[in-house]
């Protein structure tokens, strides 16, 4: 006999609700849970401080503050440079952090969330430089830009022979800023990242536009909420998190495609099925 399909959904529905009043009611007994210090780092317009108003957002900071909302925790955030917070959230200072891609030296220190949000790099220019390629090695005359503390696909990097790392809090504006006194020819930068600051500072960046061809394979890839192995039951709080993440992507349904638009960048239709 096969199951009735509806009757699967609806026990699924009861199951998650379950699991997240069984983890409220947790939270309510141990007032320590109720305010998680949260590590992150600038990364517009997935995360950075309003230089008005000094608040900590961003689209994948709200994703993160509504998340833990929903599970009855205050998400209090610090944000600085990524190394720091890397090293003191891996350390257990901060319960975890927010929001980067995975690797095999990361993934021995934290426990992965869901798919928060999605990264895509691809290549900056300047808008007077009549850019094709077809394969990495039709890059590999340009001098290239790019940023040291970020995975890029390695292939793509051993092909470009004249590389300029940039070491900085301000990564992808430095980046612009080189492309624009032609010290490098091309940059490597996430698109939204990018995008966003060219928007912002259109007297000063104008000029440069990208060519719509992604580098790395996947081509998109998965933004993450990293949970510190040194958080006491921070195994658990990652899946507590992932059962309430799949509740409020349920949920709130166009509100979340409003979250990313409200940024002036596309809902990841990868990650979120109300942006499909």
């Amino acid at each position: 006999m096969v199951p009735d399909v509806h009757s699967v959904k609806g026990l699924m529905i009861t199951l998650i609700c379950t699991f997240v009043f069984a983890w409220v009611t947790v939270i309510r007994a141990d007032e320590s849970i109720r305010h998680l210090p949260i590590a992150t780092a600038s990364f517009p317009p997935f995360k950075f401080q309003n230089p008005e108003s000094g608040e900590i957002v961003g689209f994948d900071t709200e994703v993160v503050r509504r998340v833990f909302q929903s599970m009855g925790i205050e998400a209090e955030v610090s944000i600085m440079p990524f190394q720091r917070a890397d090293i003191l959230t891996r350390r257990g200072k901060y319960a975890a952090y927010y929001s980067f891609t995975k690797n095999p030296d990361r993934e021995q220190h934290y426990y992965f969330s869901a798919p928060i949000s999605s990264v895509q790099d691809v290549i900056f220019k300047k808008k007077t430089l009549p850019l094709q390629w077809l394969h990495y090695a039709d890059l590999a005359n340009y001098r290239l830009g790019f940023s040291q503390r970020y995975n890029y696909d390695p292939d793509f990097l051993s092909v470009m022979e004249d590389k300029v790392p940039v070491v900085d809090d301000e990564n992808e504006k430095q980046l612009l800023y080189l492309l624009t006194k032609e010290r490098v020819d091309i940059a490597i930068c996430e698109k939204s990242v990018c995008g966003f600051l060219i928007n912002q500072n259109p007297v000063q960046f104008g000029g440069i536009d990208y060519y719509d061809k992604p580098i790395g394979q996947p081509s998109v890839r998965p933004f993450y909420v990293g949970f510190s192995k040194n958080w006491p039951n921070a195994e658990q709080l990652r899946d507590a998190f992932n059962v309430a993440l799949a509740a409020w992507k349920r949920r709130e349904g166009p509100a979340v495609k409003e979250i990313f638009e409200k940024y002036g960048v596309s809902c990841p239709s990868t990650v979120y099925q109300a942006c499909k």
